[in-house]
């Protein structure tokens, strides 16, 4: 991602989550004034996991958009449903959908 791309807008339905792996999110929402950054997301950092605990029509509370180039990972929301159904560290190292974001980390130094 470039600066200024948006990796997904507010209200819009929440399909996976997201880990960061370089670079930084602005996290801005309509609701608190649109142009004012709420906060930061940085390497190492998920979002969109708490929409997808909703289940079905589970909608973004923010927009995030890209402060900088951006390289992001996308977990679709039935990989992190397995990931939470399974107890804790066991599907990282099973699901095949995991595996890719174990050895990211690694490469990264992220443990």
């Amino acid at each position: 991602m470039q600066p200024d791309d948006v990796l997904y807008a507010e209200r819009a339905p929440a399909e996976r989550m997201f880990v960061v792996l370089a670079g930084r999110l602005a996290v801005r929402s309509k609701e608190a004034g649109g142009r004012s950054t709420l906060a930061h997301v940085w390497p190492g950092q998920t979002v969109g996991d708490a929409q997808l605990l909703v289940g079905e029509g589970g909608r973004r509370r923010a927009t995030l958009t890209a402060v900088a180039p951006t390289a992001v990972a996308a977990i679709p929301a039935a990989g992190y449903t397995r990931m939470l159904q399974g107890g804790g560290g066991t599907p990282w190292m099973v699901d095949p959908e995991m595996q890719w974001l174990v050895r990211a980390r690694r490469r990264l130094g992220w443990g």
